[in-house]
C-alpha cells in the first residue's frame, strides 16, 4: 500500500520570516496555491473544509510566514470555527486536544 506523503506542516525560522526574502515569498504563494486544492477534515469537529490560504501573508503583520489550519503538535487540521489555541507568545497554533490554554506547555 502506498503511503500518504502529502506536505502538512511547514515551519520556518523567525529569521527567515522577518527577513521575507524571495524565494520564500514564493515559496508560501505556491503551498498555499497547491494547499488551496484540498479538502480537509477538522480533528475537533469533524467538519469537511477548504481553505484559500494556509500559510500567513499579511504584508506587516508579525504572523507572516505561520502556517494556520494545522496544529503544530499533532499536524492535525483544524478549521476556522474551531481555531482557539494560538499561543500569544510563540505564535504556533494548537487544537484543543494538545493545548487547552493561551499559551502553550513550551512558554508557561
Amino acid at each position: 500500500a502506498e503511503k500518504n506523503r502529502a506536505l502538512k506542516h511547514v515551519q520556518f525560522p523567525l529569521v527567515w520570516r522577518k527577513k521575507k526574502n524571495e524565494v520564500l515569498i514564493n515559496f508560501i504563494e505556491r503551498y498555499n496555491h497547491v494547499q488551496s486544492s484540498r479538502v480537509c477534515s477538522c480533528g475537533q469537529c469533524n467538519d469537511v473544509f477548504e481553505v484559500s490560504s494556509w500559510m500567513k501573508q499579511g504584508k506587516n503583520s508579525t504572523d507572516w510566514g505561520l502556517q494556520c489550519h494545522t496544529c503544530y503538535d499533532c499536524t492535525g487540521h483544524i478549521c476556522q470555527e474551531c481555531e482557539e489555541g494560538f499561543c500569544q507568545d510563540c505564535r504556533k497554533q494548537f487544537c484543543e486536544d494538545c493545548c487547552t490554554t493561551m499559551r502553550c506547555e513550551m512558554c508557561q
